[in-house]
C-alpha cells in the first residue's frame, strides 16, 4: 500500500501525538527543554551563570506545575547545577545542587554556588529531573555551543546525577 504525502505527514503527526500521550511529566518537561534550537553561544560570568540556574530552576517548576495540571500525580522532585572548567582546562567540575520543589532558592545556596564558581569559566547548566520510575532524566544546557563543551557537559551528567540521587535520598529522610 502506496501512501500519500498527506497520509504519511498525518501518520506520523498520530504518531507523535501517541508518544506525547504515553510519556510520563517528567519526560515530557526534559524533551521540551533539551530540543529545539541551540542556546546563544555566550560566556557567563559566576554571577550570571547562578542566575541562569535559577532561572532554569524556576522554569522547571513551571513547566512540571503546567504538565501535572489537571492530573492527580504528585510533583515531582528536579535539581539544577552549573558545570565548569578551571582556568586552564584542567578540572571539570559541578557547583552544589539547588534542589527541591521549592518557591524559591536561599541566599545561602547562591553564595555557595558563586564560591564555587569563582575563579573557574561556567560552561553550561546541568538539570534533572525524577520520572515515575525514580530515575533522574537529565538534560544540559550549554553557555557555548561548541564540541568541547557538549564533551564536558557529557562527562558531567553521570557524575552530577549521582549527587542528585544522594541530595534526594538526604532530603526523603
Amino acid at each position: 500500500m502506496v501512501l500519500t504525502d498527506v497520509e504519511r505527514k498525518a501518520r506520523r503527526e498520530e504518531g507523535r501525538r501517541r508518544e506525547l500521550e504515553e510519556m510520563s511529566i517528567a519526560k515530557r518537561v526534559q524533551r521540551k527543554l533539551t530540543n529545539g534550537r541551540p542556546p546563544a553561544s555566550e560566556l557567563k560570568t559566576p554571577t550570571a551563570a547562578v542566575i541562569a540556574a535559577k532561572t532554569l530552576f524556576r522554569e522547571l517548576e513551571t513547566r512540571i506545575s503546567d504538565e501535572a495540571c489537571g492530573t492527580a500525580l504528585k510533583p515531582r522532585m528536579f535539581a539544577v547545577s552549573v558545570g565548569y572548567v578551571s582556568p586552564d582546562l584542567s578540572v571539570l567540575g559541578f557547583t552544589p545542587v539547588l534542589m527541591g520543589y521549592a518557591p524559591a532558592i536561599s541566599p545561602g545556596e547562591e553564595a555557595s554556588i558563586e564560591r564555587t564558581l569563582a575563579g573557574n569559566i561556567p560552561i553550561g547548566l546541568l538539570f534533572g529531573i525524577l520520572d515515575d520510575d525514580e530515575q533522574f532524566l537529565m538534560g544540559v544546557r550549554p553557555f557555548m555551543a561548541t564540541k568541547q563543551t557538549d564533551a564536558w557537559l557529557s562527562e558531567l551528567i553521570l557524575p552530577v546525577r549521582s549527587e542528585f540521587d544522594i541530595e534526594a535520598l538526604q532530603r526523603s529522610k
